[in-house]
């Protein structure tokens, strides 16, 4: 989504805070806010929307093998001929995003694949995914799954 559709411009129209303002999401204050993903350990994502949300689940059938199902939820049906059009371009851009990261998650299972790197390094900028990799690991050798510290505001 771009991030300017993200604002619940209705909402902040009527006097009411908008999904991008609610105090659990976009907790740093980044300017120009566009989206934010919620992981819920093992295999659940979930990007806010303006109007909704998009929910993926990852089912692992293999050890080369995966499941992806995206689903996108709104408020509501549309009842105007634009919320229609914006649906369906939510839907689109949603299916042109998906493609284009499974397209890059198989490029790079099959690089895995290869032997050539025993083991993935994630930049600076990518804490979550490193926490997210740390507790996966700790997941699959047994071990128990900590809450990452969180500061106080």
């Amino acid at each position: 989504m771009m991030p300017v559709s993200v604002p619940d411009k209705d909402a902040l129209a009527a006097g009411e805070s908008g999904l991008s303002s609610h105090p659990a999401l976009n907790r740093v204050r980044i300017p120009n806010f566009g989206t934010e993903t919620i992981t819920i350990f093992p295999n659940i994502s979930i990007q806010p929307l303006a109007h909704g949300y998009l929910l993926y689940q990852f089912w692992p059938l293999g050890h080369d093998k995966m499941r992806t199902e995206v689903r996108v939820y709104a408020k509501g049906a549309p009842s105007t001929a634009r919320q229609e059009f914006a649906l369906a371009n939510t839907i689109a851009a949603a299916r042109d995003v998906v493609s284009e990261d499974l397209a890059m998650c198989a490029r790079q299972q099959i690089g895995l694949q290869g032997g050539g790197k025993p083991h993935q390094i994630f930049g600076e900028l990518e804490p979550i995914l490193r926490l997210f990799i740390q507790e996966y690991e700790h997941y699959l050798s047994g071990e128990r799954i900590t809450a990452p510290a969180i500061a106080a505001e």
